[in-house]
C-alpha cells in the first residue's frame, strides 16, 4: 500500500519514489508508487496535479486500495522524482480548512450539523441540515469564521483509534475499526478526515459564502476562501467600477440608480405595450377590411411580437371570417397563420414554409404559430404560403 506523504506534511511538493504497478485507468496509463505525495479525489477534495520525471499527472484517484497515478505519457518502471502543483494544493488546503472552520461556527453558533462538502476548482460547498437559512445566520456565521481566522489558532492533524476518537469532542462520531485521523482546530473544531489543511487558520486568509440554495430539505452554501475571495473580490469591485462609471454615479448610490432605472424601464415598457397594442388594433381593423374583399390576407409586420402578432389573427379571424397569413420581424422571423373561412387544414401549409425561416412551431388545423431565425425569408414564405393556401383551395373547390 502506497504511503502517503501529504498525511506526514501537506507542504511537501517534491518527493523520491519507485513504481509498484502499471496500468490503464480512463484511457491513460496510470501507475502506483510505494509513497506519494498526489492526494487523490476523496472526501469531497479534488485531487492534485503535478509531474513525475517531468510527465504530467492530470489525475489520482483512489481504486481498490490503491492511489493511481493518471499520465499524460507511459512512465517507466523504476524510481522516480515526482513535484505536486503547489498552488493547486494550497488553494485546496486553504477551501478545505474554510470548510472545517464554517462547519465548526454553524455547529457553535446555532447547533447546525454538517451533512456534506464538495470542494470545486472554482467554488466549494458545504451542506447543512437546517429548514431555514436566514441571511441573519449566514451573516453571524461568517463573520465568527474571519475571526477564527484572525485569531491565527492552530490546525493539526493526528491518528487515534475510534475510542479515543469517540471519547473526544469529535463533530462526527466514528463507527470504524481502525484508526482515524482527526482534523482539529484549536478551540472550534475536531473531526474526522483525511484531506489536506493549512498549518493555522491564519493561512485561510478571507472567508466569504456566496450564494445558499434549498436542496432536499436542507440548504447548499456556496462558499470561497484564500486567493478565491481576493479573486472575487477584484471581479465584483471591477463591476461596481463600471456600473458606477457607465451611470457616473458613486458606488454608494448604485442601488438607488438601479431602482430608479429599473422603475423607469417598467414604465417606459408599458407605455410602448399600449402603443404596441394600439397599432394592433388598428392592423386588425384593416385585415378584417381586405379579408370581406378577398379570399387569402397576407402581411408582414415591423417590430411585433410573437404574443401581438397572435392575438390580431385571433380577434380578425372573430370579427371577419378569413384566411390570414400574417409574419413579424423583431428579435427573429414569426409566422401565425389563421383560417377561419372554410375547412382549410393550415397545418400542411405552415410545415411546408417554416424550414424558409429555419423555425420551429406547430399548431391546431385552424391556427398555427412558429418562428425562427431566418428573418430576411419571411416575404417568400407569405408568398409560398399563399400560393400553396390558393392551391388547396383550389383542389378542394374541384373535389
Amino acid at each position: 500500500m502506497t504511503e502517503r506523504l501529504y498525511f506526514r506534511d501537506a507542504y511537501q511538493t517534491h518527493f523520491s519514489a519507485r513504481v509498484m504497478q502499471s496500468g490503464v485507468i480512463d484511457g491513460r496509463p496510470a501507475v502506483v508508487l510505494d509513497q506519494t505525495c498526489f492526494y487523490p479525489t476523496s472526501g469531497g477534495q479534488m485531487h492534485d496535479t503535478g509531474w513525475l520525471n517531468g510527465i504530467a499527472v492530470h489525475n489520482v484517484q483512489y481504486q481498490d486500495g490503491e492511489i493511481w497515478h493518471l499520465l499524460s505519457s507511459p512512465l517507466q518502471d523504476g524510481a522516480v522524482e515526482g513535484c505536486i502543483d503547489w498552488q493547486r494544493r494550497f488553494d485546496f488546503m486553504q477551501q478545505h480548512t474554510a470548510f472545517h472552520i464554517l462547519a465548526g461556527c454553524f455547529s457553535a453558533l446555532f447547533k447546525i450539523s454538517t451533512l456534506a462538502s464538495h470542494l470545486g476548482e472554482e467554488v466549494s460547498t458545504i451542506e447543512i441540515d437546517v429548514p431555514d437559512l436566514t441571511q441573519e445566520i449566514i451573516r453571524q456565521v461568517e463573520e465568527k469564521a474571519n475571526q477564527v481566522v484572525w485569531e491565527n489558532r492552530a490546525v493539526d492533524s493526528f491518528f487515534v483509534t475510534p475510542e479515543q476518537a469517540n471519547d473526544r469532542a469529535v463533530r462526527k462520531k466514528i463507527a470504524l475499526d481502525e484508526s482515524v485521523r482527526l482534523v482539529e482546530i484549536a478551540g472550534l473544531d475536531v473531526d474526522p478526515c483525511g484531506g489536506t489543511h493549512v498549518r493555522s487558520t491564519a493561512q485561510v486568509g478571507l472567508i466569504k459564502m456566496l450564494a445558499a440554495e434549498r436542496i432536499r430539505g436542507h440548504w447548499r452554501v456556496n462558499f470561497v476562501a484564500g486567493r478565491r475571495s481576493w479573486q472575487e473580490f477584484c471581479r465584483e469591485h471591477q463591476i461596481i467600477r463600471t456600473l458606477s462609471d457607465t451611470l457616473t454615479t458613486g458606488a454608494d448610490q448604485l442601488t438607488f440608480q438601479v431602482e430608479k432605472i429599473l422603475a423607469e424601464n417598467k414604465e417606459m415598457r408599458k407605455v410602448l405595450q399600449q402603443h404596441s397594442r394600439a397599432q394592433a388594433d388598428q392592423a386588425m381593423a384593416e385585415l378584417c377590411e381586405r379579408a370581406a374583399q378577398t379570399d387569402v390576407v397576407v402581411q408582414l409586420f415591423p417590430e411585433l411580437s410573437m404574443e401581438d402578432l397572435r392575438r390580431i389573427a385571433v380577434a380578425a379571424c372573430k370579427k371577419q371570417p378569413g384566411i390570414y397569413l400574417l409574419a413579424a420581424a423583431r428579435e427573429q422571423g414569426y409566422l401565425v397563420f389563421a383560417n377561419s373561412r372554410d375547412q382549410l387544414d393550415l397545418r400542411p401549409v405552415f410545415k411546408a414554409v417554416l424550414p424558409m425561416i429555419d423555425g420551429r412551431g406547430g399548431g391546431e388545423a385552424t391556427l398555427v404559430q412558429g418562428g425562427g431565425p431566418g428573418r430576411e425569408a419571411l416575404e417568400l414564405a407569405l408568398e409560398r404560403a399563399a400560393q400553396l393556401v390558393r392551391q388547396a383551395r383550389e383542389l378542394s373547390a374541384e373535389c
